[in-house]
């Protein structure tokens, strides 16, 4: 009940704007995370925080954990292409993707700008009208946040395909479908999973710092960057 106590203090003091006491409550929060939304509002809350710390890799360790969570919805990744676009060189000196060139990060972001898009279009015959016009808005944001990158046709292509892959088919062997209804099988095999990973984290047993954890999601997700 303690636990609970401060990990909602810490909630209110981010909402409040105190990042700090925020950071404090939450550290002195001794429960562990062991479910699916309880994970996601930790992580969360933890990427809001960094953020306004200025700790830009804390940020996006925090948010490529909720985009492993959830891979299929659009808003982990349109937060993920803002922290791309302020990560400063010295922060990713030692991930594999975008501790290259500056243009990397440029295309990192632009990638999970493409895959934001590529899900809001997969689900846009699902939903209903209004949760449409706003998906709509969200659609024509990207839009116009790509036009900056200034990608080329070819990369364009090549970021939609791979955005694309594990939605409309297999990311290992099997062709990308074309009209096929998105489904995402094996969401509670995956689920438990993560579940699994960080009770084993909790326990001391399966801890990774910043870098491991952001690197692990560029390579699932970016290495086709540099291929």
């Amino acid at each position: 009940m303690i636990s609970k106590c401060f990990f909602q203090l810490s909630m209110c003091s981010n909402f409040r704007g105190k990042v700090l006491k925020a950071l404090f409550f939450f550290q002195h929060s001794t429960s562990h995370s062991n479910n699916v939304d309880h994970l996601t509002i930790s992580r969360r809350l933890l990427a809001e925080v960094s953020r306004a710390l200025g700790r830009t890799l804390a940020e996006l360790s925090n948010l490529s954990a909720v985009a492993s969570i959830h891979p299929f919805a659009p808003d982990p990744w349109m937060s993920l292409a803002d922290a791309y676009d302020r990560l400063r060189e010295e922060e990713a000196v030692h991930l594999p993707v975008s501790g290259g060139r500056h243009k990397l990060r440029e295309e990192a972001a632009a990638f999970c700008l493409v895959r934001a898009n590529v899900l809001l279009r997969t689900v846009d015959k699902t939903v209903r009208s209004f949760a449409r016009a706003a998906n709509k808005r969200q659609e024509e944001e990207i839009k116009e946040r790509l036009k900056e990158k200034r990608l080329s046709a070819e990369e364009a292509d090549r970021m939609e395909l791979f955005a694309s892959m594990d939605v409309f088919g297999r990311r290992e062997g099997e062709e990308v479908g074309r009209g096929r209804e998105f489904e995402d099988l094996g969401k509670s095999a995956r689920q438990r999973a993560i579940e699994e990973s960080y009770r084993e984290e909790a326990e001391g047993t399966g801890s990774e710092d910043e870098v491991e954890i952001v690197s692990k999601f560029e390579k699932e997700w970016l290495l086709f960057l540099v291929e």
